[in-house]
């Protein structure tokens, strides 16, 4: 069945109609409109009145960690980022205790407690990856810029990329192997194979 010209003409006058938000501050507001708690949102979510909060830790974390290259730079703010949603974790938990009742005891409460925990287990990992991965830049920067401190063994693998690196830690189980080979067959009067 085809729409009448009537009816296209009354849908087009209805549109214009629209409550929708027309600004650029309004459609910004409008499309956070389904975020319950912003753990899984793409941008950070930081309320005004936590924002002093959040000031205060990436300020301590940058006194102390001191990023300094793009790349650092990027580690760090997944640090950040991941070290705040477990803040604001913590606090959404307290939140569910009344002060009467175990929240884990309420089905509801419950469900969303393991939804909470979910989402800390999966932002703590985060967290430590970034801090790891933040300590290996400024390491490898470290090393790079004072050669001549490092032992030459050391080095050599840094300058030449993951294959040199996997090699040279090949290198080092090998010894470690024949070490161990070394000292079993020192200790049993047959020799060891492995």
């Amino acid at each position: 069945m085809a729409t009448s010209p009537a009816r296209i003409q009354a849908n087009r006058l209805n549109s214009l109609k629209s409550t929708g938000p027309r600004s650029a501050e309004g459609k910004a507001r409008a499309c956070r409109n389904a975020m319950r708690h912003g753990l899984t949102a793409q941008d950070l979510v930081v309320r005004p009145d936590e924002q002093d909060l959040f000031d205060e830790m990436k300020s301590d974390f940058l006194n102390e960690l001191k990023p300094s290259s793009a790349l650092e730079n990027l580690a760090f703010n997944d640090l950040v980022r991941a070290r705040w949603n477990m803040e604001r974790i913590q606090r959404l938990e307290l939140d569910l205790f009344d002060g009467e009742n175990d929240p884990l005891q309420n089905e509801a409460t419950a469900a969303i407690a393991d939804r909470y925990h979910r989402y800390y287990t999966r932002w703590e990992r985060s967290y430590y990856r970034s801090l790891s991965e933040l300590r290996r830049l400024q390491s490898d920067r470290a090393l790079r810029a004072k050669p001549d401190s490092v032992p030459a063994g050391l080095l050599a693998p840094l300058a030449s990329g993951p294959k040199a690196i996997l090699q040279s830690k090949l290198e080092s189980v090998t010894l470690a192997g024949n070490k161990m080979r070394e000292l079993l067959n020192k200790a049993h009067a047959s020799p060891v194979e492995f």
